[in-house]
């Protein structure tokens, strides 16, 4: 069992994209790489639909007094002995409480067997956990991905996705600018970050990509009205996560994986979850200043004319302060080139 995903077979940080099915073996899933054979299965239990455990034992140990228990026919001699031990003038009722007890008791059991299969994980993995409050996004079709097709300008320059938006950028900050510009020209989004990976990287990109991806984010937010309204109705108690094999931008899991994996077991950081959830965070803050009321707003914007038209007077003072010294210096220096 791997402590970093809810799955019984182990993942490499180095390619945890998926498990690749090893040439020439149909039946076995294992760590390698697409089409290697150089595998050894030796190491690996085998178990179909199952975690091992350490505590198999336990039912084993729970069948033996079972049958210990039944084997001499003493099965049904706590009936026997049930409808033996009251008086007759209680035996009815005696048995019919006694039965209904029995029932009740049986139904307990069996409304929560799967609950304690699920608690003691002899069933489930121990990081297979349903999540709850997650908004997982991915692919070109989900608006919160980057890969969403929309018109962005950013500083002048209009893209056809975030991602054209982010990898052009990359390449500028990186000086390849024949890249820039098959990244623009790039039909989607999916060819544009084919390109960006060809970038080569240098230290300063990578202390500012973050930076770079969250103000590209708030640029959408801004021109992409379905996207500002799908972040901004997120409750801001939901985790928004890309769900892709991307142990920096994504979970490191596709969708069914992060639903059900632990949050602290992502193999990813999902940074770019992250970012957008901040973002969501400004756009709720925006829409509750232009929801205030109008005399606030006005006072605010009369104190920002005041603000301006002060400020105005004082560069024109300093203007005309600056002239009035300046002047006897031009015209001794004109003096005295005409001299």
């Amino acid at each position: 069992m791997e402590s970093t995903a809810g799955w019984c077979l182990h993942v490499y940080k180095d390619h945890p994209e998926r498990y690749a099915m090893p040439e020439g073996n149909t039946t076995h899933y294992n760590e390698s790489l697409c089409n290697a054979t150089n595998y050894d299965t030796e190491k690996y239990n085998w178990a179909n639909d199952f975690c091992p455990t350490d505590y198999s034992w336990m039912a084993v140990l729970g069948l033996a007094l079972f049958v210990i228990a039944f084997a001499p026919g003493l099965g049904p001699n706590p009936w026997t002995i049930n409808s033996e031990i009251y008086p007759l003038w209680a035996r009815g009722t005696g048995t019919s409480l006694a039965t209904c007890v029995n029932w009740i008791g049986n139904l307990i059991v069996s409304f929560t067997f799967l609950l304690l299969l699920k608690t003691i994980t002899t069933y489930e993995c121990p990081h297979y956990e349903v999540q709850k409050h997650i908004a997982p996004f991915s692919g070109s079709q989900d608006v919160l991905s980057n890969f969403y097709p929309c018109e962005l300008d950013i500083y002048g320059v209009k893209h056809k996705s975030a991602e054209h938006a982010f990898q052009y950028t990359k390449a500028i900050r990186c000086g390849d600018l024949d890249a820039a510009s098959k990244i623009t020209a790039a039909e989607d989004a999916l060819s544009a970050t084919r390109l960006g990976k060809k970038i080569k990287t240098n230290e300063q990109w990578n202390a500012t990509k973050e930076a770079v991806m969250e103000e590209i984010i708030e640029n959408k937010s801004v021109q992409v009205k379905l996207f500002q309204e799908k972040i901004r109705s997120a409750k801001q108690s939901t985790t928004i996560v890309e769900t892709t094999y991307n142990d920096e931008w994504g979970s490191g899991l596709d969708r069914t994986g992060t639903i059900n994996t632990k949050q602290d077991k992502w193999p990813g950081k999902n940074t770019l979850g992250t970012i957008i959830k901040k973002v969501a965070k400004k756009v709720r803050k925006r829409k509750l200043s232009d929801n205030a009321p109008k005399a606030q707003k006005q006072n605010r914007e009369q104190a920002k004319q005041r603000n301006i038209v002060d400020m105005l007077k004082t560069l024109r003072a300093a203007s005309d302060s600056d002239a009035s010294g300046c002047n006897p210096d031009s015209e001794s220096s004109e003096s005295e080139g005409e001299t």
